[in-house]
């Protein structure tokens, strides 16, 4: 098999061939044209489920290599009279990369998931009668591994060090609180527009007026809509972010970003008061918190809660997990600390 990359490439489809020995056309021009058909409808399918374009570019992607690399050997993917070799194509693709190095267990099992995703749909449409990914073993990986929260007190005393006098820091501030308080992932927050903020007004009992900020997440993992009422306190910094960029009033167009690039990036310079992106959050991340990855204020933002009292079940919701079981797992990983008899048992040895 000789795949270039492992890239978003769309693959030109063979031309019919015929099956040596036997006569059979492969791939005649009907069959052809509903085989191409069904798979823009899957892909479809997928896209209406995550509402998500990269998630829409990596199963069309796994799916193209795939069939690529069946067509390399005069199949296709409804080719279930040569399912042996459908099975170990799938395998081989599955396990390793474009130059022929082990993949992680993690890529693997996404692969066959991916490929198991279509032929369940091809068996729903009478496309095909069996499942050739049914067939292959899948490999165990142990989920949560890299979660690492940092602690509470250094992220308070690297919060309170930002600059608030400035633009750059009244933002910083406000996306950093709002990662941490709603536990979201990097593009479910980067995505955030003004039509996905709703802002009520409270008085408490000492007559003292409040702004309180809600926000709406459209499209979180496993096309859930996500719903987090922001404290009063982090509302106030999120909306003096926005008062100080966009004006005291806030009359916003609907699809207006709440994240905007404030230097003149990008490869033609000209990113300034475009949508803040994936990396300058990153870095964002990276120069106040000292780690890039921005999953792990998800992370971080669910040992707070813990330590804030927070059940199971409390974190089971504001993570948006489908099983208890799950939750209390990814807290374990998340609660893991060294060994506390390591030194003991040393002493005992040596």
């Amino acid at each position: 098999m000789d795949r270039k990359s492992d890239e978003v490439v769309e693959y030109e489809v063979l031309a019919p061939v015929l099956h040596e020995g036997r006569g059979e056309v492969v791939n005649d021009p009907l069959r052809l044209e509903r085989l191409n058909l069904l798979i823009e409808e899957w892909v479809l399918e997928k896209y209406r489920q995550s509402r998500s374009v990269k998630t829409q570019q990596a199963y069309r992607s796994i799916l193209n290599q795939y069939r690529a690399d069946l067509q390399q050997q005069g199949l296709d993917l409804d080719r279930e009279d040569c399912l042996a070799q459908l099975v170990t194509t799938a395998r081989l693709f599955a396990a390793y990369s474009a130059r022929g190095r082990d993949v992680a267990v993690a890529t693997s099992n996404l692969r066959l998931a991916t490929l198991s995703s279509f032929y369940e749909f091809a068996i729903r449409n009478d496309l095909v009668s069996v499942n050739p990914i049914d067939k292959i073993k899948r490999g165990k990986s142990q989920r949560y591994q890299g979660a690492h929260a940092m602690e509470p007190e250094i992220v308070q005393a690297r919060l309170r060090s930002i600059d608030i006098s400035t633009l750059d820091g009244k933002r910083d501030r406000a996306l950093l609180l709002v990662y941490l308080q709603t536990c979201r992932r990097l593009s479910e927050v980067a995505g955030l527009l003004w039509r996905d903020v709703q802002i009520d007004t409270w008085t408490d009992a000492h007559s003292t007026t409040q702004e309180v900020v809600t926000l709406t997440f459209e499209r979180c993992k496993g096309a859930k809509v996500m719903v987090d009422q922001l404290p009063a306190g982090i509302s106030y910094v999120l909306l003096t972010w926005l008062r100080s960029y966009y004006g005291g009033e806030l009359y916003l167009a609907p699809d207006t970003p709440l994240w905007i690039a404030l230097a003149p990036g990008g490869r033609n310079g000209r990113n300034r008061g475009n949508q803040l992106g994936p990396q300058a959050i990153a870095d964002i991340c990276q120069k106040y918190l000292g780690t890039s990855k921005v999953h792990a204020t998800r992370h971080t933002g669910t040992l707070i809660r813990l330590k804030a009292g927070a059940t199971v079940q409390d974190i089971k919701k504001q993570l948006g997990h489908d099983s208890l079981a799950t939750t209390d797992y990814y807290i374990e990983i998340l609660l893991q600390g060294p060994d506390t008899h390591a030194t003991q048992v040393e002493s005992m040895l040596l």
